[in-house]
């Protein structure tokens, strides 16, 4: 593998900034169950540790998920209207959705850095698949 062909850049994505992203069909998503998306949304609204994403930027100006399919399909299931479950640190938000939430509660939703790890167009096939599995590796 040539190490000049490496081309990626860590950033922190705002989870708005991440959901207003172009993402590409046509990949299997993993889906959270309730409870796990209960679990991803009450972690990170209490300020607690989120797992990293990696993207893979294509030709067409979308991307896909490579790691982190489950955060980010959790994300964006509760920015459409999803209602948590049961919660555990936070009870008095169980059942309800992100609009029914104190507005403050929404911006610091939407405003809580997600670590991205962006693999850039031009990227050969064969790298960003070897970068991929190495951060599947490390999980």
């Amino acid at each position: 593998m040539d190490p000049n062909k490496i081309r990626f850049g860590r950033r922190f994505k705002s989870v708005r900034d991440l959901l207003d992203l172009n993402f590409s069909v046509g990949h299997a998503v993993s889906v959270p169950s309730l409870d796990e998306m209960t679990a991803i949304v009450e972690t990170m609204l209490v300020n607690g540790p989120m797992a990293r994403v990696t993207l893979r930027s294509l030709l067409d100006d979308t991307v896909t998920v490579c790691t982190g399919q489950k955060l980010v399909a959790a994300l964006a299931a509760f920015a459409a209207g999803a209602r948590l479950g049961r919660t555990v640190f936070l009870p008095e938000w169980s059942g309800k959705s992100l609009a029914e939430l104190p507005n403050s509660v929404q911006r610091r939703f939407y405003r809580r850095d997600v670590d991205v790890l962006e693999i850039e167009v031009g990227t050969p096939d064969d790298v960003a698949g070897a970068v991929v599995a190495a951060l599947q590796a490390s999980v």
